[in-house]
């Protein structure tokens, strides 16, 4: 199948209990050399092993059909790694010696809203 040629960042995205992105929860401060890069998602998410969503801070839980997983994880993963490519492309061009912080740290869904 082929890739989407636009990805559109305007609703939450998660599979499971921590795979997580919503634009709003990025950090105002995430283009800095101080700010950890996202945490990844597992290497799992989209296999059909998640089928549910946690969302943060709720107690209900979102079940899924195994195409909504993957569109789920496609978009969970594909917004982490542009965030991550475009901090640590900033990063290497702004930042003066080791004072880059490249450590992939923040978890969008434990960050409040």
């Amino acid at each position: 199948h082929p890739l989407p040629t636009v990805l559109h960042f305007c609703h939450r995205y998660g599979v499971g209990d921590r795979a997580f992105f919503a634009n709003t929860k990025v950090p105002a401060n995430f283009f800095s050399c101080g700010m950890p890069l996202l945490e990844e998602p597992t290497l799992d998410i989209g296999s059909g092993k998640y089928l549910y969503k946690q969302p943060p801070f709720l107690d209900t839980r979102m079940e899924y059909s195994a195409v909504i997983e993957k569109r789920e994880a496609f978009m969970v993963c594909a917004s982490t790694g542009f965030l991550n490519e475009a901090a640590l492309y900033f990063k290497e061009r702004h930042c003066i010696g080791n004072n880059a912080n490249v450590r992939k740290a923040i978890r969008l869904h434990d960050l409040p809203e």
